[in-house]
């Protein structure tokens, strides 16, 4: 992404479905373990999408809930059955 200057990932690259995303209003990360935990303990300010994958096999950006408190987080859980 930085070495071609794009400010957003392209789709070959933005792994949609198998990893974990932050969307606010200052952009896009695919969130890490360290992204967590700072977005749980200081949240940015409202709106944003905060999306937890840990199967990384299922797309859950659309399904996520977006934020409009800070005080109040959205968690999702979805039960994978074999």
């Amino acid at each position: 992404m930085t070495e071609r200057g794009l400010p957003v990932k392209l789709w070959v690259n933005a792994a949609w479905r198998s990893y974990s995303h932050l969307f606010t209003l200052d952009g896009h990360a695919v969130a890490g373990r360290g992204d967590w935990r700072s977005f749980l303990l200081t949240p940015p300010e409202p709106p944003f999408l905060a999306v937890m994958t840990t199967a990384g096999a299922k797309n859950l950006i659309y399904r996520g809930t977006v934020g409009t408190d800070r005080a109040k987080k959205g968690v999702g859980a979805r039960q994978i059955q074999d």
